[in-house]
């Protein structure tokens, strides 16, 4: 920001003007300065038509008019639509907010989604409820819904249709739900909109949620309102809304985004807070007291300690931290910790190295991963690697899979392959299975340049592979068998070099989301092999985390890098 230096003025400025309490964060201050200004009043129509027109619809308390928590109008709806541009229109086209669950999460975007529909000043007004699934927008509707009949004003002035899952105003003002699922989500023209859950979106997700964005562009002052819970993957539509929302909270000073016109609200926890400590929940949870009393989590809290199954969810879903499954393998928190982008190829040519194979069928995942190995191995050991010895190890990692097909691969796994190829981390082959000959031709490459000792292989459908990569290049390629006897030691040596980040990965999106998805089959003399785990196997990937270790099993064995090259003629310099 080449005028940051004067922030500082704008700042009083703001608290001479009585809005001092709206400037948190650096983009506040950007937006300050160029020249946005708060008005209360108009964030208190909304806390208005919260409170005056909308009603509680469950329980004992259905009927009830509103009450806002602090939280919701000091902290969201206030500075929300209290900012206007210097045209006048609202400074704020996205929210992003994360807040755990049980916390008045659905009835706040109810609120605010009818509120678009009745009272934002908008003719012809088109508002959606938007989520991942059908039957999740109709949740969300549903809640619309329900509170306009618990509503006498509302529901003077609104028609409830729920066989077309649309709340009209007139024959040009509703509210819809609208799916991912759903054919009928391009063309849309929409005023305001609201993103249930983002953290379960997928790739066709990703698609509706893209097609809503630019449905407000012929309106005047569209928003958009993501609202949601911390979810357990690693990678995917949720986790980069997070992530942004985080950055945008920063600032681009503290490393993060320069963008005034998304709101950022995030109540939660962090990884390195005592979860069992009630302050820590009342510092993730802001209905705490209100409508979460203390002594019910306090009894969650109680059986979570005990399971880590309900540790993991008592985390999530109550103080909104982005957990693996209890089941993974390997510490995501230190997996994250040894992210290196980029890693530095070039200072990799040289070292001691190998490589590993894991094949597909033919329509899968297959991944070609190299070992480097910084320093020595543990003596004597024709196994693994000591985790007591000096060694660290960088590993690079190509994805393959085919182009054919993979519209529905995207739905299946939940992941945009597409995008994430064009990016670099994904590597499609043409035709509706992989092309052997494009990963027989990187392996040999990718060995070649890096002076690559021996190669692992499942022998399991890659013998024939295994033979080609040999005959036209000379490269040692060595059986490993996918059982315990093979991958028990480097299994082991794999999961304690995370945890000690003694590793490095390029922070691969797709690896990240399979490291998350590993977990270790325990036989009954307590080895171990890498499996799938969890509910949701079928969207599971781990074949690049497969191919590091059996690329680890070798390069963790002292053997000279050059040696097969030069033993062939075939050294590299």
């Amino acid at each position: 920001m080449a005028k940051k230096g004067k922030l500082p003025q704008v700042k009083a400025d703001a608290k001479a003007a009585g809005w001092k309490h709206y400037i948190k964060t650096e983009n506040d201050e950007k937006a300050a300065f160029d020249g946005c200004v708060v008005k209360p009043e108009l964030g208190e129509h909304v806390v208005a038509f919260c409170e005056g027109y909308c009603r509680l619809s469950e329980g004992q308390w259905y009927g009830k008019s509103v009450v806002l928590m602090p939280w919701q109008k000091d902290e969201l709806i206030m500075p929300l639509f209290s900012w206007v541009r210097p045209d006048g229109t609202r400074r704020f086209r996205r929210a992003s907010i994360w807040i755990p669950k049980k916390n008045a999460k659905s009835a706040t975007l109810s609120m605010l989604l009818l509120y678009g529909l009745v009272a934002d000043g908008e003719e012809g007004a088109k508002v959606f409820c938007a989520a991942n699934k059908r039957e999740q927008a109709a949740i969300v509707w549903d809640g619309c819904a329900s509170m306009v009949k618990a509503s006498p004003e509302l529901a003077k002035r609104l028609k409830v249709t729920e066989s077309k899952k649309r709340i009209s105003r007139d024959l040009t003002s509703y509210l819809d739900a609208l799916s991912a699922d759903a054919k009928s989500s391009e063309g849309l023209k929409a005023h305001m909109w609201g993103i249930d859950e983002i953290h379960v979106f997928d790739a066709a997700g990703q698609r509706l949620r893209d097609s809503l964005r630019y449905a407000g562009r012929s309106r005047r002052q569209p928003l958009e309102i993501v609202i949601s819970t911390a979810g357990d993957e690693v990678v995917g539509v949720g986790r980069e809304e997070y992530e942004y929302a985080v950055a945008v909270a920063a600032g681009k000073s503290a490393g993060g985004i320069e963008d005034a016109a998304t709101f950022s609200f995030i109540r939660e926890a962090t990884h390195d807070d005592d979860w069992t400590d009630p302050a820590v929940w009342r510092k993730a949870n802001p209905a705490l007291g209100v409508i979460l009393s203390e002594e019910g989590m306090a009894e969650d809290c109680k059986a979570a300690m005990q399971s880590p199954r309900l540790a993991n969810q008592f985390k999530r879903y109550c103080l909104n931290l982005w957990t693996a499954s209890e089941e993974t393998a390997l510490d995501m928190i230190a997996w994250a910790e040894c992210g290196e982008s980029p890693v530095d190829r070039e200072s990799l040519v040289g070292l001691p190295c190998c490589g590993g194979v894991d094949l597909s069928a033919t329509t899968d995942l297959t991944a070609f991963a190299l070992a480097f190995r910084h320093g020595e191995p543990a003596e004597n050991n024709e196994e693994n690697d000591s985790i007591a010895s000096n060694a660290r190890y960088t590993f690079l990692v190509w994805l393959f899979l085919p182009s054919e097909g993979i519209v529905e691969r995207e739905r299946q796994d939940r992941l945009p392959y597409r995008v994430m190829a064009e990016q670099g981390h994904l590597i499609l082959t043409p035709g509706h299975t992989i092309d052997y000959d494009m990963v027989k031709a990187r392996v040999i490459d990718e060995s070649a340049k890096y002076g690559a000792a021996q190669v692992a292989f499942d022998i399991w459908n890659a013998r024939k592979f295994a033979e080609d990569v040999t005959k036209e290049s000379g490269i040692e390629m060595v059986e490993m068998p996918q059982t315990s006897k093979y991958l028990n030691a480097p299994c082991k040596l794999f999961e304690g070099l995370v945890l000690n980040r003694r590793m490095a990965h390029e922070n691969n999106p797709i690896l990240n989301k399979m490291a998350a998805d590993i977990s270790w089959t325990i036989d009954k003399n307590g080895n171990i092999t890498p499996t799938k785990q969890g509910a949701h196997k079928k969207r599971q990937r781990i074949d690049g985390v497969v191919a590091c270790i059996m690329a680890l099993s070798r390069a963790s064995v002292a053997v000279r890098a050059s040696s097969i090259y030069e033993t062939r003629g075939l050294a590299f310099v």
